[in-house]
């Protein structure tokens, strides 16, 4: 369950990701007007859980590599 969790969040955020950097590189949003509402954005995605599992894979890997 945690790995499709995980999956999820992971392909959610790296498709908000990639969208909208194409619009910042094209100037379809500004940096200076949208970047708050693009944070928000990754709030709205969850990317604090996201982050947090990611971290738990990395210290569970550590401690297996000792």
């Amino acid at each position: 369950a945690q790995a499709d969790e995980l999956a999820m969040l992971r392909l959610n955020i790296t498709d908000y990701v990639n969208q909208n950097a194409l619009q910042f590189v094209t100037d379809a949003k500004s940096i200076e007007k949208d970047w708050d509402s693009y944070v928000s954005g990754l709030d709205n995605l969850n990317l604090k859980r996201y982050l947090e599992m990611m971290q738990q894979l990395y210290d569970q890997t550590l401690q297996t590599l000792k």
